[in-house]
């Protein structure tokens, strides 16, 4: 297995499987429980994990190496922002090296090897039983995980309809979607401060311009200064742009380093915005249901909802080579398989519909590159060995 181990990123993926799994070291010296923040910037690896050591549990730093003297030449021991690590994994532990940090406080080290082995067969980053531990016994295994998968998806919209109505569900669900990969729970927190009855209140109170909406959800984002927005004598009052309970959420919660143009969070904002702008009605579930009911072929129901989700956007702040639809036929597919199919499936089985129930889950199965399957065809085996 250690030729598979060739770089920290591999570590990163056994650290979070790890605590995902919530498994101990065989001595039972190491229990992993939360392996905290990814931190993409200067810094610990990772930031705010829980994990308990020699019977204690502790909420804090984690760092990372391939060796254990990895510390001394990144020169860890000199930077005051790694005194707050309190546990450093690595792949090759050299018993005789002992890492201090800038106070000459020292930091326990464990050696990763002594970590159990995972799932044989299954990659990093999954959480996906094995073949038997699914009772479809006549199924491929690939169908088998995908509607373990889908079924996750399912109880997660239901846990989350006993506390909200659909709308806001559903409009937390697509705003995740967007955030996806690195802003997906700011993105949420998001949907929960300014709220779907929000965003339908202020398009109730008069017409607003596509650029005052862009603006608009820009400021709520935190990502412009609120001296920025222009209040015209015609705009809307100070009063009726805060909804109550209303927050931003804090610029620094944001991932913003290593973002395409395209991809950075207040362009995501700003589609959002225009999405808002040009919507018609009310409802994003009526619609959605209106088009799934009709069980069309996947070619036009992909046309249906990138219709829907994509009005024309104009970002004048990017070239025109790369002005691109609110969400494309990309974002749409995985809307498709991440948010429409498992919702309407609830749906289906909240009201006893086992016809529409089963062709929705037929048509999950076999959605395009990028659907449910995708991930699973492109495993590298990097644990074969274990």
């Amino acid at each position: 297995m250690d030729s598979y181990i060739d770089s920290e990123q591999v570590l990163y993926t056994i650290w979070e499987m790890f605590c995902r799994l919530k498994q101990s070291t065989p001595d039972q010296r190491l229990s992993g429980y939360e392996a905290g923040r990814l931190n993409t910037f200067e810094g610990p690896d990772y930031r705010n994990a829980e994990f308990e050591l020699d019977g204690k549990v502790y909420r804090g730093d984690v760092e990372i190496h391939l060796k254990t003297n990895d510390w001394y030449r990144h020169n860890h021991h000199l930077d005051r922002r790694y005194d707050s690590v309190l546990l450093h994994l690595v792949w090759k532990d050299n018993a005789e090296t002992v890492v201090y940090n800038s106070e000459r406080r020292p930091v326990i080290t464990i050696d990763m090897r002594n970590f159990p082995k995972l799932l044989p067969g299954i990659g990093p980053r999954c959480t996906c039983p094995t073949a038997t531990d699914v009772s479809l016994p006549d199924e491929p295994i690939l169908q088998q995980l995908s509607l373990y998968r889908l079924h996750h998806k399912i109880a997660d919209i239901k846990n989350r309809l006993t506390n909200l109505p659909i709308e806001q569900v559903l409009y937390s669900l697509l705003l995740k979607q967007l955030g996806n990969p690195r802003n997906t729970k700011n993105f949420e927190l998001f949907a929960a401060q300014y709220t779907w009855d929000d965003i339908i209140r202020l398009k109730k109170l008069r017409v607003y311009t596509l650029h005052y909406w862009q603006k608009l959800f820009l400021e709520m984002g935190g990502l412009r200064e609120v001296r920025d927005l222009v209040y015209r004598s015609d705009g809307p009052t100070q009063s009726s742009l805060y909804p109550a309970g209303f927050g931003y959420v804090s610029k620094p919660d944001w991932y913003l380093s290593g973002q395409r143009p395209e991809n950075h969070p207040a362009v995501h904002l700003k589609r959002l915005g225009t999405w808002v702008f040009h919507l018609e009605g009310n409802s994003i579930y009526y619609p959605l249901k209106q088009t799934l009911m009709h069980r069309l072929p996947y070619a036009k129901l992909l046309k249906n909802v990138y219709t829907f989700f994509s009005p024309p956007l104009s970002l004048p702040d990017l070239p025109a080579s790369k002005q691109m639809p609110v969400w494309g036929k990309s974002k749409c597919n995985e809307l498709i398989g991440n948010v429409i199919i498992p919702f309407f499936i609830w749906e289906a089985n909240a009201g006893l519909n086992a016809g529409f129930r089963e062709y929705l889950e037929g048509f999950y199965y076999w959605l395009p590159s990028g659907g449910p399957y995708t991930c699973l065809r492109r495993f590298d085996l990097w644990f074969a060995g274990a």
